[in-house]
């Protein structure tokens, strides 16, 4: 998720309540378990929505474009580092059930905290977090292109 995330060490606030609300979009930077691998829980963007028209590059030939609308119930994921990123292009779209949160807050190595770019009514959604259910922090690193989130 470079350069929106640190391949070590960054701190993220999520909360676990708006995908639940349908509250996500394109833009959003969401939790979301691997389709691959669904013990570990991936940091990707919301590129698309079902009903959506995607075009990218075949992650199988470099050179064939695709074109496809994602289905109803799953959204299009990709990673910023779109040359070492694994998601919606080699695993095709996500079911929106996988998605776990919506991460609003970044904590990096120098301990300051930064709002995640198309994040808006941070104090809103962090004062419904509280009530509803406890935001969640998670510390982010790197496993063969995949940004991996742990609990802390």
């Amino acid at each position: 998720m470079l350069p929106t995330l640190n391949l070590t060490g960054d701190i993220v606030l999520s909360e676990h309540f708006s995908h639940r609300l349908g509250r996500v979009r394109p833009g959003d930077l969401v939790l979301l378990r691997l389709p691959v691998d669904p013990a570990k829980i991936a940091v990707k963007r919301i590129v698309a929505m079902e009903g959506d028209r995607v075009t990218f590059f075949d992650s199988n030939a470099s050179d064939l474009l695709q074109t496809l609308v994602v289905p109803k119930g799953h959204v299009w994921i990709q990673g910023d580092n779109l040359y070492a990123s694994r998601d919606s292009r080699h695993f095709g779209p996500v079911p929106y059930g996988l998605i776990q949160g919506r991460a609003f807050l970044r904590n990096c190595s120098s301990w300051k905290m930064q709002m995640i770019q198309g994040y808006n009514d941070v104090l809103h959604y962090y004062f419904l977090a509280c009530l509803l259910k406890p935001v969640i922090m998670c510390r982010i690193r790197n496993c063969n292109n995949i940004t991996i989130v742990e609990d802390i």
